[in-house]
């Protein structure tokens, strides 16, 4: 059923993310993955490889990341009073 709404839908623009599903584990529990570390270009690049493999595999289907658009930089600097 979820294939078929997916296929009726088709492309929907200027949404950050939109996933198909039952709502339970009907089909199959999802895959989720973490990854840490320090550094962030290291950490882009697996996520992408990761990614690409997961897109790959035919058992998966809406693969997706939540990784943000921008890392965010906050630079501070203390005064001494």
């Amino acid at each position: 059923m979820t294939n078929v709404i997916q296929q009726n839908v088709g492309k929907i623009y200027g949404v950050e993310s939109l996933i198909f599903g039952s709502g339970g584990n009907f089909g199959g529990s999802p895959v989720a993955v973490s990854l840490l570390g320090n550094n962030i270009r290291e950490l882009k690049a697996v996520k992408d490889e990761l990614k690409q493999e997961l897109e790959n595999n035919p058992l998966l289907k809406d693969v997706t990341d939540n990784d943000p658009a921008g890392i965010k930089e906050v630079k501070i600097k203390l005064l001494n009073n």
